[in-house]
């Protein structure tokens, strides 16, 4: 989903003036990409699980939503067609909209960012899925807990990342404006 020709050496998103000739799979105007996955031999609550990319594959993070939870993280359940500050939708397309103005410098800073915390992600996934295994028959409500706490770490931690990533690309933004406009004197 976050493929854009960059193994052949045509990324559209490589150079000043785009070959829009060619469409890669992974493009701006995307509002969420989904990866579902369904394991059959576990509890539907951790067996089903749809790994959530708000935006721009590329310029995101794959999150793990889980079935059980009653609850998710106030700014993944609120949205508008205009910016905003709350909404998890906004977060994230200021974030790639501000990528995208420089695709070769910031990508790369965002991509790495978010391929480690999508590799924690895993592993917190798997110790989470063992324990909740290991309670969910003897105590059920302490399993769903678990599982809710788990959500709400996850989809938080993707926030914080997020805004960490739009306030760096920010600052680098701000630096090359102040230098771009040094005038004498002044």
């Amino acid at each position: 989903m976050r493929n854009h020709y960059e193994n052949v050496g045509t990324s559209p998103y490589a150079t000043t003036y785009p070959d829009t000739t060619k469409r890669p799979i992974s493009v701006f105007r995307t509002q969420h990409s989904h990866i579902l996955q369904v394991r059959k031999d576990l509890p539907k609550e951790i067996g089903n699980v749809r790994y959530i990319a708000f935006g721009m594959p590329t310029l995101s993070v794959y999150v793990p939503v889980y079935y059980g939870p009653d609850s998710y993280v106030e700014a993944y359940t609120i949205g508008s067609p205009q910016a905003d500050n709350a909404s998890a939708h906004w977060k994230f397309r200021k974030l790639q909209t501000l990528a995208m103005i420089d695709f070769n410098k910031y990508s790369k800073i965002v991509q790495a960012e978010y391929s480690k915390q999508e590799a924690e992600f895993a592993k917190e996934q798997q110790a989470m899925e063992k324990e909740y295994l290991s309670i969910y028959k003897t105590d059920p409500a302490k399993a769903k807990q678990l599982l809710q706490d788990f959500q709400n770490k996850v989809m938080q931690d993707a926030l914080n990342t997020t805004d960490k990533l739009t306030n760096i690309i920010m600052q680098d933004l701000t630096n090359s404006v102040n230098e771009r406009y040094r005038f004498k004197g002044a």
